[in-house]
């Protein structure tokens, strides 16, 4: 399921520039560390986007049934 979410939040281009914007912050980070905190950046920056997306996902389907009936 988040990985639907996030493939949908990608083809409607929602948290593209979000995610590279987090992604290159949470690397910073991450690089000024210790070496075994690599790649942590990118695995925390996808963790964000992905609650996001599942976040915005929900909200955008609580009103599917009333947007598909009473906009009609």
């Amino acid at each position: 399921m988040p990985l639907t979410g996030l493939l949908a939040l990608i083809y409607r281009d929602y948290d593209s520039d979000h995610f590279v914007a987090l992604n290159v912050v949470f690397t910073a980070i991450t690089l000024s560390l210790n070496p075994a905190y690599y790649g942590y950046g990118f695995a925390t920056s996808l963790l964000v986007v992905v609650l996001a997306s599942l976040y915005l996902l929900d909200r955008k389907l609580d009103s599917l049934e009333y947007e598909t009936f009473m906009l009609q």
